[in-house]
């Protein structure tokens, strides 16, 4: 009898922990360490294009999707003109669009988020008409190392669940079978 409840209890403890991880997993605010990756490296930000992150001293912030995009081509083709032709087909794939005034504003984001100025440019410089120059000198180097750490409060109630499931409730559910 103690073993029926036994098994059942293992099963819904490897189910829980199997949902866990796999929410762990998928959450966007977790980063796996990749063989191969490249993270790039500028003043005090990290871009990192393979998990989609920008950190600022180890802190990952929020930008939108099209910013993201349209920082990660400027800075792969740094010290170059990336034309606001090519900003169109790679951020928006030829699809009509009113771009112009959407460019502008992910410029005008990127700019915040940076803490650019546009008078003097420490990042982002605008050739009128033509496009724009990142500007700043970019390092890059391996994801060996992880810099944006992921979210510690899942892996401690991950671990606390693993702990939960595999030694103390089963200790506790056969200690109540055996005494009742």
């Amino acid at each position: 009898m103690a073993s029926r409840y036994t098994n059942n209890l293992k099963l819904l403890c490897r189910d829980l922990i199997l949902k866990l991880r796999k929410s762990f997993t998928a959450s966007p605010g977790n980063h796996k360490i990749q063989a191969g990756r490249i993270i790039y490296s500028f003043g005090e930000f990290e871009l990192d294009p393979d998990n989609r992150c920008i950190a600022v001293s180890g802190a990952e912030i929020r930008c939108s999707s099209k910013a993201f995009d349209l920082l990660v081509l400027l800075v792969s083709n740094a010290g170059a003109l990336v034309t606001r032709d090519d900003i169109k087909e790679k951020l928006w794939g030829g699809r009509t669009v009113e771009f112009d005034q959407a460019i502008n504003n992910c410029i005008r984001s990127l700019r915040l988020l940076l803490g650019d100025n546009v008078k003097s440019p420490t990042y982002i410089k605008t050739v009128p008409k033509y496009g724009y120059v990142f500007v700043y000198n970019i390092s890059t180097h391996s994801g060996a190392k992880n810099v944006i750490r992921p979210r510690l409060a899942r892996v401690g109630a991950v671990s606390f669940v693993v702990l939960l499931c595999t030694a103390i409730l089963p200790a506790f559910f056969l200690r109540w079978m055996t005494y009742g």
